[in-house]
């Protein structure tokens, strides 16, 4: 069994901010007891910069329920005081079979950030997930 991965590496500032209007992108996977899937998450969120975020998208359940256009994306997030620019989010997106996730944000600087999908795979539900979020003018 052969694993391959792709990635990149990105220069991380600090100081930065998590306040303001950002694109979201998500593409992953999700197992869940009845069904498992492929999915693509696009849409905008308003961040507070201090707990929590708000927004819509347009999720898609790759051959499953299809597309599911401009559902309501919110959640509330944790900044780990032991790890700048790392945040802990839960995320729900309305109506979508992976809500809600526990994602994990890594800050680059105020205008990028990266993430992952850290759901459990335990009792056969877990998510495989990452994305961008990216700071709009």
């Amino acid at each position: 069994f052969d694993t391959i991965g792709i990635g990149f590496i990105v220069p991380q500032s600090t100081g930065a901010t998590f306040t303001g209007n950002y694109a979201l992108l998500q593409d992953g996977t999700y197992q869940k007891t009845a069904s498992s899937g492929f999915i693509d998450l696009l849409g905008h969120v308003l961040s507070d910069g201090s707990s929590s975020l708000q927004g819509a998208a347009d999720f898609n359940d790759l051959g499953n329920t299809g597309l599911h256009p401009n559902v309501t994306v919110n959640g509330t997030f944790t900044p780990d005081a032991a790890n700048p620019g790392r945040v802990t989010l839960q995320l729900n997106v309305n109506g979508a079979p992976i809500s809600p996730e526990t994602i994990t944000i890594y800050q680059a600087n105020s205008n990028l950030l990266l993430h992952v999908d850290i759901d459990s795979t335990s009792a056969n539900v877990g998510n495989t997930a990452v994305g961008v979020l990216e700071k709009q003018q």
